[in-house]
């Protein structure tokens, strides 16, 4: 669904970019930029975004892969009341998740992961295919059960197993829609600390972690001291 042109109300605000990572082995990796659009309420890529008659400008990229300006009717909702409760309910998990993130390719062999692992200070990756759709997830516990006997992963890896033989393909994930209310949920019901996030087409565009959580919790919602 394509935005409609900008209007005379229209308000310049910030969306954020969010960058996905991809190791597919041999030196190889591919970075895709894509943006949430509030107006289609769909996630679409940058290069998309550009062409779109409301496109702003972009800021350069800081710690994470920068914003982009985009021109929007009054009536999209800003971040609103200060309850917390409230906030809980209606701000959603894209607003607050982690918008880089590195994936390594289903068929990486295990002895590149280790060098993602140790190169990018990762405990846990997303696995992809097809373009960033979430099909598992591996950790370094899986990588040293491959391994059981090796003192340390680099160069002690075997390079004749791929990540899909030893990755977790049950994956809890999330949806960039969801609410905070409901991260707050999974992360209790399910036990976990960390969960990729992902868009209506199951593409991987952040991770969420209750740090993030307990970060927005102290930064953003609590009233100041």
């Amino acid at each position: 669904m394509a935005a409609a042109a900008r209007h005379d109300d229209d308000q310049i605000r910030p969306l954020p970019i969010r960058v996905r990572h991809t190791e597919c082995g041999d030196g190889v990796s591919i970075d895709d930029r894509t943006v949430y659009c509030p107006l289609t309420a769909h996630s679409m890529s940058e290069s998309r975004c550009l062409s779109c008659p409301r496109f702003e400008a972009v800021t350069p990229a800081g710690t994470e892969g920068g914003r982009l300006w985009c021109h929007l009717p009054s009536s999209v909702p800003s971040p609103i009341s200060r309850d917390l409760v409230q906030q809980l309910k209606h701000v959603q998990v894209r607003e607050i998740m982690t918008r880089d993130v590195t994936c390594v390719d289903s068929e990486v062999d295990l002895a590149e992961l280790a060098r993602v692992y140790e190169h990018f200070h990762l405990h846990v990756v997303p696995v992809v295919e097809d373009e960033g759709v979430l099909i598992g997830i591996v950790s370094k516990s899986d990588l040293h059960r491959a391994a059981p006997d090796r003192a340390s992963l680099l160069g002690g890896v075997p390079s004749n197993q791929i990540v899909e033989e030893v990755m977790t393909a049950a994956v809890v994930k999330i949806e960039e829609t969801a609410t905070l209310e409901q991260a707050a949920a999974l992360f209790a019901l399910k036990g976990v600390h960390r969960v990729p996030v992902v868009g209506e087409t199951g593409k991987v565009v952040g991770m969420l972690s209750l740090s993030d959580l307990v970060r927005w919790l102290s930064g953003e919602a609590l009233p100041s001291p």
